[in-house]
């Protein structure tokens, strides 16, 4: 018994080892962060007004999933109760904690699925792997949702894998769960219960399990999935609020993209069809192109490149081949909607191939197993398969660091210093135009705002550097006013303005009829 029980424990070592070293990283990134992610700012407002407004009233209103902005509001209560009431900077905060609590976590679900389909060496080895994805990693540690969502798909996929080994009905109801979670996070959550589905009708059809014993486990999927699902569904009367999604879904009330509206060069991390250069071009074929490009950039290139070796074995290596075939259905299926998503509304953000990068680390690790037992058998027995692997995943999480060593949004410092300023200058009757959205929100605006849509006196922020944000909505506006206005305040305020890289203007409506605001000539005439 006690040496069972010191195995089950050392078994234990490196998992703990790697949620450390996950934690670590995180929390550097978090420390050296100059400002959130600018989407972060509408998951801070959704969880601010799930505490003040009526809860369903929000579900309809709110254009983002419930999950990621309820587990910010459940951050941000402790971190509220030492440093007082709601603030830019702590809520920030509150969306980073909660991102990084489910990124670190993520390597849990991620060994436990990579054991039931392989073993445990796979598992931690895939784990690992995805830790080393350095955009990744800034993105999990950054105040979006995707780290929350691929928490809840990695152990939906754990769950499923499990649930095909086993055949019990409670394991499909956890996955149906785990799928519900994941699409209260994001929609596509979805896909990880269809793709059960599939799986699960495939193994009926090639006569793998009974068609009773099917029914039994599709029934236990949907009701799991429609626990959670189900009522969002009935109190918004959609499935997803988003509107690409729901232009997508062939909602006509749901316009396409903003993006489509660009007149510069792209943003960094993306891909835009106006920019493919041939407009005649065809757009699927563009879309699928588009969909490798970002892959491959997401994975660091050699992450695509193993995951291609590791599927050309796939089937002689995955020992429970129905776990396997959800995660090859479910990246799948995600190809597919992105490729459409791209191809209809013309961008494909590096953050869109979130469930394909993580679904990828799988083949990819068993392509770097692959390519390391074939160096070790033909070293002659000098090399060993697990030293060696170690060493190849260390190397790999050394290459990562120099991108690491970034401050998150370090180039957006002067967005931070002019919202700070507004706090302080900006009368509360004075409206605040802000494309980017930094300002607006480290003002205090987003908390707290009195002013009208438009009022007469504007506060207007611009950028004067060469930083890309062209296909904001708000940015042609906001220069407008701005070449109407006043300078009131730069950033750097050391450097002169020549040198600034962020400006505010003060803007004020001229009068509807100019002339009549005209001051009268002296009585007499003057000269």
């Amino acid at each position: 018994m006690d040496a069972v029980s010191s195995t089950r424990r050392a078994s234990w070592w490196p998992v703990l080892l790697l949620l450390a070293i996950a934690l670590a990283v995180r929390s550097w990134i978090v420390v050296r962060t100059e400002v959130a992610a600018r989407d972060s700012v509408g998951f801070i407002v959704t969880a601010l007004r799930f505490e003040h407004e009526p809860f369903v009233s929000v579900l309809r209103t709110s254009q983002q999933p419930p999950g990621y902005p309820l587990a910010i509001l459940a951050t941000s209560w402790p971190i509220r109760a030492v440093s007082g009431g709601p603030t830019p900077e702590n809520m920030a905060l509150a969306a980073q904690i909660a991102s990084c609590l489910f990124g670190v976590l993520l390597v849990v679900p991620m060994v436990g699925f990579g054991t039931e389909i392989i073993d445990r060496r796979f598992g931690l080895a895939s784990a690992a792997l995805f830790q080393c994805l350095p955009a990744w990693v800034r993105f999990t540690s950054d105040g979006l949702s995707e780290a929350m969502f691929l928490f809840f798909i990695a152990v939906g996929l754990w769950a499923a894998a499990r649930s095909f080994r086993t055949g019990s009905a409670w394991s499909f109801l956890e996955t149906g769960l785990a799928a519900g979670m994941a699409f209260l996070t994001r929609p596509e959550g979805a896909e990880l219960a269809g793709a059960v589905a599939v799986v699960i009708v495939g193994a009926a059809c090639l006569a793998r399990v009974s068609w009773t014993s099917s029914t039994v486990s599709m029934a236990s999927l949907a009701i799991g999935f429609l626990i959670l699902a189900g009522p969002f569904v009935v109190a918004t009367g959609r499935i997803t609020n988003k509107p690409t999604g729901r232009f997508l879904l062939g909602d006509p009330t749901a316009e396409k993209s903003f993006f489509g509206k660009a007149d510069r060069p792209p943003v960094l991390l993306a891909a835009w069809w106006q920019d493919a250069g041939d407009p005649n071009r065809n757009r699927t074929l563009w879309a699928t192109q588009t969909l490798l490009t970002e892959t491959a950039a997401s994975s660091r290139q050699f992450g695509l490149l193993l995951s291609l070796i590791g599927l050309a074995v796939w089937h002689r290596r995955i020992r429970n081949s129905a776990g396997g075939a959800v995660l090859i259905v479910l990246s799948a299926a995600h190809a597919i909607l992105l490729i459409r998503m791209t191809s209809s509304v013309g961008y494909l953000s590096e953050r869109h191939t979130a469930l394909i990068v993580l679904t990828g680390c799988f083949p990819a690790t068993l392509g770097l197993m692959e390519v390391v037992d074939w160096l070790c058998r033909r070293s002659g027995g000098v090399l060993r398969v697990s030293p060696v692997l170690a060493t190849l995943v260390l190397v790999a999480a050394a290459a990562a660091m120099p991108s690491l060593a970034k401050p998150l949004h370090g180039n957006r410092a002067g967005h931070r210093a002019a919202g700070q300023w507004l706090a302080k200058h900006a009368p509360g009757e004075a409206g605040i135009r802000d494309p980017f959205c930094w300002g607006r929100y480290y003002s205090g605006r987003d908390f707290t705002d009195s002013a009208a849509d438009d009022p007469d006196l504007q506060y207007v922020i611009v950028e004067l550097s060469d930083n890309q944000h062209s296909r904001l909505p708000l940015l042609t506006e906001a220069r407008a006013k701005a070449a109407a206005g006043e300078l009131v305040y730069h950033w750097p305020e050391s450097k002169p303005v020549e040198k600034a890289s962020v400006a505010v203007y003060r803007w004020v409506r001229p009068p509807a009829n100019p002339t009549a605001s005209r001051p009268s000539p002296p009585a007499g005439g003057g000269e």
